[in-house]
């Protein structure tokens, strides 16, 4: 009986697959970015931050705002009165009325019409900015140094050491995303708020600078 013994030719080759496959599993599981459990101190801390917030009846606030319009920015002054339930804002352009735009009934109304894709992002848009607490059924984890909240249709990343809001995501009807990005913390009347946020959806733009806020919490 002849012995059949393997080439060791075919040894480098082997080698060399087993090797890349190897690095290939390494480098995925390196990449790969895991959500982790919050400390159970920090997370009482988180939610009872969002608790505290979630008192908060309305909110009024005035800012300055750009639109991206055709690639061309326009910019105004906003007059914002807002809770849950309602929603009222004033746009201003030189000194002259531009929008006037309300929430009756659970109907948004505009002066003058507006397209609804600008309706969304500014009344869906702002409510969410401000209220981004305003949530039910959440999950907590951390990413990379931030506390991610996750809830039906909605994440918000925070900054774990001031919890102030740094992004957020807001599905609407299943298939458009309202992406908000928020600037550094400001002191409003003792509120401590982002002072100014942009607001993306469908490829329409608003970015606003906050100048005055404040909150009703009865």
């Amino acid at each position: 009986m002849v012995s059949s013994k393997p080439d060791r030719s075919d040894f480098p080759a082997c080698s060399a697959i087993f090797i890349v496959l190897i690095a290939l599993t390494c480098l995925s599981v390196s990449c790969s970015v895991k959500r982790i459990e919050i400390p159970p101190q920090e997370e009482a801390r988180l939610r009872e931050e969002l608790a505290r917030k979630g008192k908060i009846k309305s909110i009024e606030s005035v800012f300055s705002i750009e639109f991206k319009k055709n690639g061309s920015p326009e910019d105004g002054d906003a007059v914002m009165r807002m809770s849950p339930g309602n929603f009222d804002l004033q746009v201003y352009s030189h000194g002259l009325l531009a929008a006037d735009i309300r929430t009756i009934n659970n109907e948004i109304k505009s002066i003058p019409p507006l397209s609804s894709i600008v309706l969304r992002m500014l009344v869906d848009g702002l409510r969410s900015s401000f209220f981004w607490w305003s949530m039910q059924g959440y999950n907590t984890s951390a990413e990379n140094g931030k506390y991610i909240i996750s809830a039906p249709a909605r994440t918000i990343i925070l900054n774990s050491r001031t919890l102030m809001p740094e992004e957020q995501t807001v599905e609407v009807e299943e298939r458009w995303l309202i992406k908000v990005f928020y600037d550094e913390p400001g002191l409003f009347e003792n509120v401590i708020f982002p002072s100014g946020m942009r607001i993306e959806f469908a490829n329409q733009s608003v970015r606003l600078k906050i100048e005055t806020l404040s909150i009703t919490d009865y």
